[in-house]
């Protein structure tokens, strides 16, 4: 029994890892964009969460892609308060 002791601590800190890590890109579905005036809107704002280099909004599809500056890590927690801010209902965020 001894011998798995060691094993519960390394468990929990693999369990944890990707919950630390860096959130090097994300895509978060945007309802109500009906024009390309709607997609600068929500990118404008996207620009200002922290860790963004690039964002890619696909209007048809409602969504956006944010990819992370160079060894940044953009904060998940922001994309979907700069998509109300641009006047639009953020769905769900995949990390």
């Amino acid at each position: 029994m001894a011998k798995w002791l060691w094993a519960v601590p390394v468990l929990c800190v693999q369990l944890a890892a990707p919950a630390m890590g860096q959130v090097v890109g994300a895509t978060v579905e945007v309802s109500g964009m009906a024009c390309p005036f709607c997609a600068f809107g929500v990118e404008k704002r996207l620009r200002k969460v922290e860790g963004v280099s690039s964002i890619e909004v696909v209007m048809a599809e409602g969504r956006a892609i944010l990819t992370a500056r160079d060894g940044a890590s953009i904060d998940p927690a922001g994309i979907p308060e700069a998509i109300r801010k641009a006047g639009f209902t953020p769905g769900r965020v995949e990390a």
